[in-house]
């Protein structure tokens, strides 16, 4: 009774209809066990444990692997059945990995296309902390694995590693990113918010 469904650019916005899946609970069970085994596998090695002398740790780390390869087929899945069915799908994940599958779903869709990622990191890191399909790796993931991704632009990036810095810099223009340092330094400079945002989608393909 308190929410006002009223708004000015669309009548009856509410009764347009936005269906929300439920959660796979096969997928949560997974998630909860192998988040408990990412936990034992960092706290593992940032001790300078040496994996390969742990059994144990050598058997989580395949399963977390396995566990993020077998999430990537499902959301692949889930997805293109979606978008078979000509719908607009969004994903909602627990952190930046979750959307591999889907970026394949849609290039199998749609050919090529680009991404525009807004984040405070650029996500470029190669095998992070040992995890193939780290959050951390995910945009690293989509270029290498998806050859209809075409360019990928990043906005308000302001932590990377010199890694991820040499990637973009050899990218031949497949990544560009706008640093956050950049964007504000423009901003003080008097360039306007639809100037600088105006160029970021410039860069970007029709898709």
């Amino acid at each position: 009774m308190q929410v006002d469904l009223f708004d000015s650019e669309t009548d009856d916005a509410w009764r347009h209809g936005l269906y929300m899946r439920q959660p796979d609970k096969k997928v949560l069970m997974k998630s909860d066990y192998l988040r408990k085994e990412a936990e034992l596998y960092i706290n593992f090695t940032s001790k300078d444990e040496v994996v390969e002398k742990n059994s144990f740790m050598c058997k989580s780390l395949k399963e977390i692997n396995e566990g993020s390869a077998n999430l990537n087929k499902w959301v692949y899945e889930q997805t293109k059945t979606l978008l078979d069915q000509g719908k607009l799908v969004g994903l909602l994940g627990g952190d930046h990995s979750t959307p591999l599958g889907y970026y394949k779903a849609i290039a199998e869709k749609h050919g090529d296309f680009g991404i525009l990622q807004i984040d405070a990191h650029c996500d470029l890191r190669k095998c992070y902390e040992d995890f193939i399909y780290s959050h951390a790796s995910v945009m690293y993931n989509a270029l290498q694995e998806i050859p209809q991704l075409k360019r990928l632009v990043q906005v308000g990036v302001r932590d990377y590693s010199l890694d991820e810095w040499q990637f973009i810099q050899n990218s031949n223009y497949k990544v560009i990113t706008y640093f956050d340092k950049d964007i504000k330094e423009r901003a003080f400079e008097g360039q306007t918010w639809k100037q600088i945002a105006d160029e970021i989608v410039s860069h970007l393909p029709d898709k």
